[in-house]
């Protein structure tokens, strides 16, 4: 599940010197490929909520559909 950071090679000098940079949110998104993984494991969560027929269950499917938008 985590193979996409197999290819990367972040030290933890490389982690606490991005710490302050402004530009952090972008280094994870675009070279870690942190979007896409988050993105596939709200679509696990959504296909299982759909499985489900439960008040809880609709109001998480609501949940998950404005952070997967926020996430794009």
């Amino acid at each position: 599940m985590a193979t996409w950071l197999s290819d990367q090679t972040l030290t933890q000098e490389d982690f606490f010197s991005m710490h302050d940079n402004k530009n952090l949110k972008e280094i994870l998104y675009n070279n870690l490929g942190i979007k896409n993984f988050i993105i596939e494991m709200l679509k696990s969560l959504m296909k299982t909520l759909i499985n489900q027929n439960s008040p809880f269950s609709f109001n998480m499917r609501k949940i998950v559909t404005k952070v997967t938008i926020i996430a794009i």
